[in-house]
């Protein structure tokens, strides 16, 4: 099997052709394994006529979107000249529906990705016998976001904490705690369902997004940075552009059964 492996700042994918008779599933949980394979935060399947995108976390449960995937899956098609040059209005068939994706940049890589923007729902989340109040936000798969301020770290640092043994309300939805770094800055970290805490989520910085506007009437174009870099996200009506880089980092032959 043919493996190529990208990363949209620092969240890493592995890519492959689709074929039939392979159990995708069993594929991610032993070629996503950090210690005894490649290792990746997900596996993506690349269909052809038409374009579509199946991913699988590294624990082989199965994912109906991914923001930094796409762009990684985009990254991929254009190299593999599965494109036929083309650069915009490219449309991805995902789990969660299609998405129009633009080239606009080729060195660096960078994407646009355009959503639809979604209602934004206050609710109160119980984890571990702490209430936190969040904002549901489904933006292609399904995001609660919690902010962070001066007056919940301590209580936000248990949070991440118990991330590392909790399963149950996650299994619903992704997590997201945000921080504002000014009106048009904001930091996010991640709990993915099926990967765990990362430092970057594509769906979680657009999520992130939506609510820092919602709240804090920040600018509707909103930077969301990390230690690898930033996602730029515009909010026009009633769509949300995400756009961001992706590299690529090797090819490789693997023996898969």
């Amino acid at each position: 099997m043919k493996i190529e492996k990208y990363h949209g700042l620092g969240n890493n994918f592995l890519l492959t052709d689709y074929k039939k008779g392979i159990d995708y599933k069993e594929a991610a949980r032993k070629l996503c394994n950090q210690k005894t394979s490649i290792g990746g935060d997900g596996l993506i399947v690349v269909k052809k006529e038409p374009l579509e995108m199946l991913i699988y976390n590294q624990d082989g449960s199965e994912a109906i979107m991914c923001g930094n995937g796409i762009r990684c899956f985009i990254h991929y098609c254009f190299y593999n000249g599965l494109l036929n040059k083309r650069r915009e209005n490219i449309e991805v068939r995902t789990k969660s529906g299609i998405y129009i994706v633009s080239i606009v940049s080729l060195l660096p890589f960078i994407t646009r990705v355009r959503f639809k923007r979604s209602l934004i729902r206050k609710e109160i989340i119980g984890i571990y016998n702490e209430e936190y109040e969040s904002y549901f936000v489904k933006v292609g798969v399904n995001h609660n976001v919690i902010v962070r301020d001066e007056n919940n770290k301590e209580k936000i640092n248990k949070l991440k904490n118990d991330f590392n043994k909790y399963s149950g309300f996650c299994e619903e939805t992704n997590i997201n705690i945000v921080e504002k770094v000014n009106d048009n800055t904001i930091k996010v970290e991640t709990y993915e369902r099926g990967v765990g805490l990362t430092s970057n989520c594509g769906t979680g910085s657009v999520a992130s997004s939506l609510v820092t506007n919602y709240l804090f009437d920040c600018l509707n174009n909103i930077n969301v940075i990390n230690e690898y870099g930033k996602i730029s996200i515009s909010i026009l009506g009633n769509y949300v552009y995400m756009e961001g880089p992706s590299e690529r980092i090797c090819s490789i032959e693997v023996n898969y059964d």
